[in-house]
This record gives C-alpha cells, structure tokens and sequence, in this order.
C-alpha cells in the first residue's frame, strides 16, 4: 500500500495541472456539501445544545380561529406554569434586536428577553458569573442586567477577566453584565447565534421578535400586563413520567378555564404542544424547511457526483 501511495504521489507531482484541477473539483464538491450539511444539520437535526433535550417541548397558542400556533401572553405562560400537571420547568423566551453601546462600537445585537429560570431550566451554567434571579422578573424596568454569550464577551469586551460589573449601554439605559455563558451554548433557537439575554422584566427597552399578537385585553397597560398581548415562545420540560400529549391535554384544560374567565382575550385559544425536536422554530416554518432543506442536500450530492465523474473521466 504504501509503495501505491508513493506511485501515485510521483504521479501527481508529474502532472501538477491535472492534479490541481483534481484537486479544485473534489474541494468544490467536498466543501459545498459540507457547508450545506452544516446548516441543514443545525436547522433541522442537531438537539438543542441543553440537558436532556429528549425531555424539551415547545408550547404554543392557536389564534382566535383554534387554527395554527403562534406565541403566547405573560399572563397566560403565568396561569400555564402554575397550574400544568406535567411540567417540571416551563420557560418563556422572545428573540429581540437591541441597539447597544459597549467597548466604543454602537451596533444592533441580536439577544434574547428570557424568564429568569432560563439557564436553571435548560441545565446551563454559566461559564463566569451567575444565571438571573427570581426576583428580578419581578418590577417592570427595575432589574437593568444581562449576561453575555462568550462571543460577545469576547469581541466587545476583549475577553476581559473583570467582565463581571461591566456596563453598557442598551437603548437609552445602562446595563451591569452578571454573566457570560459557556462557549457551548449559542442559545435555543437553531441557526441563531445568541449575543446577550436580559430578564423579562426588561423587555419594554427592546422590540421582541417574532409573531405578535395582540387582542383587547380587560386589564393591563404594559406588554407584560396585557393578557391579550401574545409575544413569548414557550419551553417546556416534561417530567419523567409525562408525554408530549399527557401535556397537550392537560394544558387544553386550563386554557378551556382561561378562556372561560377571559372572554376578551382568550376566546377560542387552543395549546399545540410539540416535540421541541421536532419543531425547530414555528410549525409552518418547520414544514417549509424541511423539503427545502432535502432538496439542498439532494442538489448538492448531485454536484458532488458529478465533480466524482469528471475526475473518473479525466483519470481514465
């Protein structure tokens, strides 16, 4: 075998325009199917970088016609946390865009507005620091923190060993980093890369993204008042006995019951409870991507295929 490798090494240095051409054509083929693997592998099939991601599923809320499953209100995600039967955790998230001001640059960051069981419920811990605190989900606007994604940390702050207490500016209000997750963690929604979270007592400083619905509500002022102002994704960890339908059902009932005291702003709302696995981002969107994403890998397999035949013919 090894004299074959040394033939064929003394081959290819004899012939360096045919081994470059070579060379450019299995590079071509080899590095678009990796790159495209990549990011189907990260949308589609790779879990969730968190503990036990068998165990995750994500919840959401049919709009007033029972059809479809978009996001769901803080007062809902309250009275669901509280009263579910099926749940050792549920966690409440909503992508958002800041303007921030930190280590002489202004840029949009991309981050997300978490309840404070964020890193608790997912089994992360923090690299530096700490995670958030109950106590400042409570008091809108009071709990100014943040804890950075080691990227961030990084490229804005230098990688700084003192980070802890460092302040920037986000919107028009200074904010105190507590924090800096591992390396490992990007955040939950896949092909996103998290740069900071901040608690959700401070989402009036920020626009969260996503779907957005609001319908009248009987009380309330603020986003997290208002029990018709639906913005949060929600997470939900099953306990060891539980099933993605034992909590469909269970959750059915206490919307059933929500609806019935709210009227206003919960007629005909409905839980989809999905297999977070499964659903990746949004329903719809998930059975957007995934034929999108076969037929990439398909096409690109076939490139790959005819890089191999060009070769064949070039060596025969």
């Amino acid at each position: 075998m090894l004299r074959d490798v040394r033939q064929g090494l003394r081959t290819l240095v004899r012939q360096p325009g045919f081994t470059a051409v070579g060379v450019l054509l299995l590079s071509l083929g080899i590095g678009l199917n990796t790159a495209i693997f990549t990011v189907v592998d990260t949308l589609l099939f790779r879990p969730l970088p968190v503990d036990r991601p068998d165990r995750l599923v994500s919840v959401f809320t049919s709009g007033e016609d029972g059809v479809g499953a978009a996001t769901t209100s803080y007062q809902d995600f309250l009275d669901l946390k509280s009263s579910n039967r099926v749940f050792s955790e549920m966690v409440g998230h909503a992508m958002m865009f800041a303007s921030i001001s930190a280590g002489g640059e202004h840029r949009l960051a991309m981050g997300e507005v978490v309840t404070t069981n964020y890193f608790q419920a997912f089994g992360v811990r923090p690299a530096i620091g700490r995670a958030f605190r109950p106590e400042e989900e409570v008091g809108e606007g009071a709990h100014p923190v943040a804890i950075l994604s080691d990227a961030m940390w990084r490229r804005t702050f230098d990688g700084r060993a003192d980070i802890l207490g460092q302040t920037f500016r986000l919107k028009n209000r200074t904010y105190e980093v507590v924090g800096v997750a591992p390396a490992t963690f990007p955040g939950i929604v896949p092909g996103i890369a998290t740069e900071l979270w901040i608690p959700l007592s401070m989402v009036d400083d920020v626009e969260p993204v996503g779907i957005n619905d609001v319908v009248p509500s009987a009380t309330g002022r603020t986003r997290l008042e208002r029990r018709g102002a639906r913005w949060m994704f929600v997470k939900g960890r099953l306990k060891d006995d539980a099933t993605a339908v034992m909590a469909d059902g269970d959750l059915a009932g206490i919307m059933t019951r929500l609806a019935e005291a709210y009227p206003i702003s919960n007629r005909g709302r409905k839980p989809r409870v999905l297999d977070a696995g499964v659903s990746r981002l949004m329903p719809d969107v998930d059975e957007a991507l995934r034929p999108a994403g076969l037929v990439l890998l398909l096409a690109v397999g076939l490139v790959l295929l005819v890089a191999c035949a060009n070769l064949a013919g070039m060596l025969l």
